[in-house]
């Protein structure tokens, strides 16, 4: 919730492409200081708080963009964002268990924070530094 309603205050103030990257940089570096996370129950609490925060941030920031880059069909935009949103999850689910069958622990922890780079790549490659806003006059 924290995340969501500031992510949603920061993208209108900064705009979605820093929240995004900012989410997903800060996501990858959480990943990769996860063992820091189980030191004592205090730093897991405070861990768990900035990770879910990071990661309902980048929401606001991804439908924003979402709804720029389709805004005559908004509804199918959203649609195929949430769809896309839950195919990765499945495929992570995957991809963390064989990890964590084949490598252990830290083979997960590697390979989120590698994924998390790719990412960020990914993303630095495909998202235009300027984009263009969302209509919001809406015709009756």
């Amino acid at each position: 919730m924290v995340g969501n309603a500031v992510g949603g205050r920061l993208t209108d103030a900064y705009g979605p492409r820093r929240m995004v990257f900012l989410g997903i940089a800060g996501a990858t570096v959480l990943m990769a200081l996860l063992p820091v996370a189980n030191l004592n129950l205090g730093v897991a609490l405070v861990w768990a708080f900035v990770w879910g925060a990071l990661g309902w941030l980048i929401g606001p920031s991804q439908q924003y963009r979402t709804v720029a880059a389709v805004p005559g069909n908004v509804p199918v935009g959203l649609g195929l964002l949430a769809s896309s949103q839950y195919l990765g999850l499945f495929v992570a689910g995957i991809a963390g268990g064989l990890a964590l069958e084949w490598y252990g622990r830290t083979g997960v922890i590697v390979l989120a924070s590698a994924l998390g780079v790719v990412t960020l790549l990914f993303t630095m490659a495909t998202y235009p530094a300027v984009t263009r806003r969302p209509k919001t006059d809406v015709a009756v």
